[in-house]
């Protein structure tokens, strides 16, 4: 949609569309028709020599030129590809000790709860358990004193 070139001149991407990483796309003018990639350097005028393939070609050699990279952690020399493959090992090792840690992790609190639990003696159902039981009597024996005080209430009133 843009006729006038500003944003290709201005360097702003116009090869895809869409606003966010769900939506992103090629842009639907350049899939159907592959004449309107600029692959040429424009010169002095802001003029594109026909058949000049000037970008596409440092583009194409990008594959297999080696750069120096640096990160705060290491700092090597190689290709784009192939920092790219060894970043997509090093993620996909660090997932599965990830992943193997938090298995093993919780492994081990089952094992120490059962052994915590073993050493305790301490049964949760059974406690509870017992509780209503006790409950169940104190109320028993509540009901049985303020039985016995109504009929000794009963007997004092007959003198």
């Amino acid at each position: 949609s843009d006729t006038t070139g500003l944003l290709a001149a201005l360097g702003i991407n116009t090869f895809f569309e869409g606003d966010s990483l769900e939506t992103i796309a090629m842009n639907n003018s350049l899939e159907n028709d592959s004449t309107l990639l600029c692959a040429g350097h424009v010169n002095g005028d802001g003029e594109v020599n026909s058949g000049d393939n000037t970008t596409a070609t440092l583009l194409s050699e990008l594959a297999d030129k080696t750069v120096d990279i640096s990160t705060a952690l290491t700092s090597t020399t190689q290709t784009l590809s192939g920092y790219l493959q060894a970043l997509c090992s090093q993620v996909g090792a660090d997932a599965a000790t990830a992943e193997y840690n938090e298995t093993y992790n919780e492994t081990l609190l089952e094992d120490i709860s059962t052994s915590c639990e073993e050493v305790s003696g301490v049964n949760l159902d059974e406690e509870l358990t017992y509780i209503m039981q006790y409950q169940q009597y104190y109320e028993a024996c509540a009901k049985m004193i303020e039985t016995a005080s109504e009929m000794f209430e009963i007997v004092m009133s007959l003198k």
